[in-house]
């Protein structure tokens, strides 16, 4: 099935939305103005610009990691110091390196995200705080979705898309999701790793008015997006 334009327009609101509530965490939780932040999978750039004029911290103090070679000059250009490294590898920090670290819809994308998650708390401070953000496996449109026989858009098992409900024509290659989680998973997942979670939240329903969707969302884990924060234990 092809996805309608009017979808595909209601998706980019999902992603606008995202935006809107990782910059909100991030004024809230990142009250040291001289920190050092990583966020890793910056690409190009828009979402990390909003996070460092909301909470004025000085671009020269957030580092990047982006392979795609076109977003680079782009991040640079904000001011922002720039690194291309594999995320399923150990990354080239030192231990206690940041006192934040960002990861905004990137595990999904990786296979070995238990060490991916080890590799952030390594070059955490103590103390320091980890945003995590990734697509939900069971949010209710995903659930739906499933109830009709198709694939659910938040996995894909191969490098093209296929067996969904919402596709682009042709067989289009991807940067796919492997690695899915439920809100309860991921909470124990955070925890699994050394961190004490201080949020858990699904965010945002697809159709459904924002205020509504939050109220939802506090009693089911149905939104689009899953949201951590978690504190590096000792």
């Amino acid at each position: 099935m092809i996805i309608p334009n009017k979808l595909r327009g209601m998706l980019a609101k999902e992603t606008a939305e995202n935006h809107r509530r990782i910059t909100e965490l991030c004024k809230k939780y990142f009250k040291n103005k001289e920190s050092k932040i990583l966020d890793v999978g910056s690409g190009d750039g828009k979402l990390l610009n909003k996070i460092a004029k909301s909470t004025k911290i000085n671009p020269k103090n957030f580092n990047c990691v982006e392979l795609d070679t076109k977003y680079k000059k782009v991040l640079q250009n904000y001011g922002f110091n720039v690194k291309s490294f594999d995320l399923n590898t150990k990354f080239p920090y030192k231990d206690n390196s940041f006192d934040y670290v960002i990861a905004n819809q990137i595990i999904e994308h990786l296979y070995f995200t238990d060490y991916f998650v080890e590799e952030i708390r390594r070059i955490l401070k103590p103390g320091g705080l980890m945003i995590l953000s990734t697509t939900n496996l069971v949010a209710i449109h995903s659930r739906l979705i499933m109830l009709l026989g198709f694939m659910p858009n938040s996995l894909h098992p191969s490098t093209h898309i296929v067996g969904t409900l919402i596709q682009k024509k042709g067989n289009n290659p991807i940067y796919g999701h492997k690695s899915v989680f439920s809100a309860r998973a991921l909470k124990q997942f955070t925890k699994l790793h050394g961190f004490k979670v201080l949020l858990s939240e699904s965010q945002s329903i697809l159709l459904v008015p924002r205020l509504l969707s939050k109220l939802i969302c506090k009693v089911f884990d149905f939104g689009t997006h899953i949201n951590i924060v978690g504190k590096k234990q000792d």
